[in-house]
């Protein structure tokens, strides 16, 4: 799936079970199936010390040597926890980046002339999580666009499934949230019950950065119990 230098990401987690699997082989194409992209990477997520960016449900980490951020969209609600269903605008590249960090946080890096990599190490922006991903992927054209589905295990034991499109504008929305929506409920196959499962950085803030996770939850950034999918 190309990544444009900004543009919307809407997905949804699910978690795997034995018939993932199965479903996979009925929902994707045979063709598809066969391009099965195996990956491992490294996530590095920063913040500012007084966690200026999580706290307003911005997230900027560099995966393997990219920088990449991904932000709030205006007007909308960048998690339903309910559904499970999330959308955020994605931003890659540092410029791009630090035009939306000095718009967004002018208190902060407003008047900064330093690259992202340059404000880590003057401590301006620190390490708050950092883990590798073995992730299957499987990309494959639904009729409407391309989907793409993730088959991840952290290096902290956690796995997750994730169905997501990329879309350019706010109008397309909706529509994506009900095609990721269909799609998960069908990998998920019909034993899956309870809440949607929740995402990999979540579980890790959880577990390693209790309090700053019960300052998310207050702030509706991040869900306020856990289903783990192990």
């Amino acid at each position: 799936m190309q990544r444009l230098a900004t543009a919307i990401e809407v997905e949804v987690r699910f978690l795997i079970t034995h018939a993932t699997r199965r479903q996979l082989q009925k929902l994707i194409p045979a063709a598809a199936l066969e391009r099965r992209r195996l990956l491992q990477y490294s996530d590095t997520y920063y913040d500012t010390v007084g966690h200026s960016l999580m706290l307003s449900d911005n997230w900027l980490r560099k995966r393997e040597r990219e920088w990449q951020l991904k932000h709030a969209i205006a007007g909308f609600k960048s998690q339903e926890h309910s559904s499970g269903t999330y959308q955020y605008r994605e931003t890659v590249g540092q410029s791009e980046i630090l035009e939306h960090l000095k718009t967004t946080f002018p208190d902060v890096f407003g008047r900064r002339e330093l690259s992202i990599d340059q404000m880590v190490t003057d401590g301006t922006l620190v390490s708050m999580a950092e883990f590798s991903t073995d992730r299957e992927s499987y990309a494959y054209d639904d009729g409407e666009g391309e989907v793409r589905i993730d088959l991840d295990r952290a290096s902290f034991g956690y796995a997750v499934g994730e169905v997501e499109v990329m879309v350019q504008s706010e109008e397309e929305i909706a529509a994506a949230r009900a095609r990721v929506r269909a799609i998960a409920s069908r990998l998920a196959g019909e034993d899956c019950k309870g809440p949607p499962p929740t995402g990999k950085l979540s579980v890790f803030i959880a577990r390693n950065h209790p309090a700053l996770y019960e300052q998310l939850v207050e702030r509706g950034v991040m869900k306020p119990r856990l289903q783990e999918a192990e």
